[in-house]
């Protein structure tokens, strides 16, 4: 998040533009990397079960939980660096409530996936 200070300065000095211009580049290269990252995780999938370090009665267990986390791990640190520049508009509360709001919708994004996923393997 090396655009933040940059980000904040034309913010400071009103030129809305620039500013704009760096956080787009910043969320599209956050989610970049990691859909790039998630994709080779993906693809390597059973390195990363034995780099873990699970054994064979773990391993399928391991290997189906992260098939569904890094299909949704795009959104967890694209909320991070939103909820950076948020805190960049100088209003802390709105930052404090973005990110209590991202980690109560994690909750309950949480909690109805699990069932879902409880319903169609068990």
């Amino acid at each position: 998040m090396r655009q933040g200070p940059r980000c904040g300065h034309y913010l400071g000095k009103e030129d809305t533009g620039n500013a704009s211009r760096l956080f787009s580049q910043s969320i599209l290269a956050v989610f970049l990397a990691v859909a790039i990252l998630s994709l080779l995780a993906f693809i390597f999938l059973d390195q990363v079960v034995l780099f873990l370090g699970a054994n064979e009665a773990l391993a399928p267990q391991l290997r189906e939980y992260l098939k569904v986390i890094l299909l949704f791990n795009l959104f967890l640190p694209s909320g991070f660096a939103l909820n950076y520049f948020v805190s960049l508009d100088n209003n802390p509360l709105l930052a404090s409530a973005s990110m209590f709001g991202s980690a109560g919708i994690n909750i309950l994004m949480h909690r109805n996936f699990k069932a879902l996923i409880s319903q169609l393997y068990y």
